[in-house]
């Protein structure tokens, strides 16, 4: 369910990368990318996003649901930690469980940046607000399964229990949203190249460089679709798909269900996550 009533979002002017974003008021909104690539291995997933229901309750960041056998997800669970799985074929390739997030990194009502990296070689690693919560040797072969960003489209089905240590937390999705980026290649962006970790603020990436450069999402080495989403920046509210701010360089498929684009507030965009 979605409604606009203005309680989220910026003004839609100013620099580039501030975000009016979207959001969903039963936290049931989700984005998804090409059906056929699930996104299995070699890239980077990263977004802001914010919560309105009590910690206690699981946040699923990103993933899918196709069968017992084939699923994965990065959820925040209503234990305060962070939970990663990755099931294919009814093989484990990950199923991991973090240390304990911070009072600060579990708050509700509060901006937070989410970052999933899956480079060719190396570790996947997720790092929330900056911080490195999970770090494992990738597959590259099925390193996460699903597509689907801030919730998904069947989420009674997901079996929480078959998580690591078998939890039994329920779950809702991301309220709102801002500045999704999807960077796809052997070596794709790392949360540095989104996240300012000193202030906690975001950067700019239609000027990485200080002269309008574009971060370059579709690199080399790439195992499915790319692009960054700036939900109604730069004053355009053409849709929650697509507006001057938005850059598809790998992936056309992109689609939203249950979110709303905000028009008005003052949530976003964020001073910084560490002040």
């Amino acid at each position: 369910m979605i409604s606009n009533g203005g309680i989220f979002g910026a003004s839609a002017s100013g620099p580039s990368f501030i975000d009016a974003g979207v959001y969903a008021d039963d936290s049931d909104g989700y984005n998804t990318l090409n059906a056929s690539a699930n996104y299995w291995k070699r890239h980077t997933i990263s977004f802001w996003y914010r919560t309105d229901y009590a910690n206690t309750t699981g946040t699923f960041l990103y993933g899918g649901y196709h069968g017992s056998q084939d699923h994965g997800g990065v959820f925040i669970g209503g234990d305060g930690y962070v939970y990663y799985q990755a099931k294919y074929n009814n093989s484990h390739y990950h199923n991991l469980k973090s240390s304990s997030l911070s009072t600060a990194q579990r708050a509700s009502n509060t901006w937070h940046h989410f970052c999933l990296r899956m480079p060719q070689s190396g570790n996947l690693t997720v790092h929330i607000d900056g911080t490195e919560m999970i770090s494992n040797s990738v597959s590259d072969y099925v390193d996460m399964f699903g597509r689907y960003h801030g919730y998904l489209a069947n989420p009674s089905s997901y079996p929480i229990s078959s998580l690591v240590g078998g939890p039994s937390w329920s779950f809702k999705g991301v309220t709102y949203m801002a500045q999704l980026v999807i960077s796809g290649g052997s070596s794709p962006h790392v949360v540095t190249d989104v996240l300012n970790t000193s202030d906690g603020t975001p950067i700019d990436v239609q000027d990485t460089d200080g002269s309008g450069t574009d971060l370059t999402t579709d690199l080399s080495g790439s195992a499915g679709g790319s692009g960054f989403w700036l939900f109604g920046a730069n004053g355009t509210t053409s849709s929650l798909t697509h507006n001057s701010a938005t850059d598809g360089q790998g992936d056309s498929s992109y689609a939203s269900t249950n979110f709303a684009l905000s028009t008005s507030g003052s949530i976003f965009p964020v001073t910084g996550i560490t002040t």
